[in-house]
């Protein structure tokens, strides 16, 4: 499959077809943050901001990371566009997303309990310079089940709402630089060519 990936971010021209993958709107937290870190009023200004900039062109499905943040991004997109789509989970998105295998893995949990205990989050940047981890599936494995499950059949593009690791990773394994990582409501334009 040839693919057309670019970066993305606010003021950009959406795609005509194939997936628009951001990341959340701004949250509260520190820089990797818990589950429960939501949007901050700052964030919910953002978001909104987003839906009247791309109001003239609606994705046809808006699909969301499970995780809170992500589904109010998504819902404050909606508001500002003043559309009539609704925000759908999927788990390909976070909690777990493509990378993790299995809902409940115990290698992974014992690699964020130690992060968050030092303060050491280098397993998520070797796996996407890459590098194989306990737990989690390649890059390039975990970007193609991403794109089979959410690639759309239809014309028109898929609004995807994820996580900046996730982001990076898929954008390092389709022939980026994954350097920086995407800011909140940044993200790639995906298209098959």
């Amino acid at each position: 499959m040839k693919l057309n990936v670019r970066r993305f971010v606010p003021g950009d021209e959406t795609p005509r077809r194939g997936i628009l993958l951001i990341r959340h709107g701004p949250r509260t937290s520190p820089d990797i943050p818990p589950l429960s870190a939501m949007l901050t009023k700052e964030g919910i200004a953002e978001c909104i901001s987003l839906g009247s900039i791309i109001e003239d062109s609606p994705p046809k499905v808006i699909l969301s990371s499970p995780v809170q943040r992500c589904v109010d991004t998504g819902v404050r997109i909606i508001e500002g566009a003043n559309w009539t789509l609704e925000v759908k989970h999927s788990e390909m998105l976070g909690h777990p997303g493509p990378f993790v295998i299995g809902k409940i893995n115990e290698e992974v949990n014992k690699l964020v309990a130690f992060a968050q205990e030092n303060d050491d989050w280098s397993f998520l940047h070797r796996h996407v310079a890459g590098e194989e981890v306990p737990g989690m599936r390649n890059r390039m494995v975990g970007t193609n089940n991403l794109l089979n499950e959410l690639y759309p059949s239809f014309d028109g593009y898929v609004l995807c709402i994820s996580h900046d690791s996730i982001i990076a990773a898929v954008t390092a394994a389709l022939g980026l630089d994954p350097k920086p990582w995407p800011e909140p409501l940044e993200g790639l334009i995906i298209e098959k060519i």
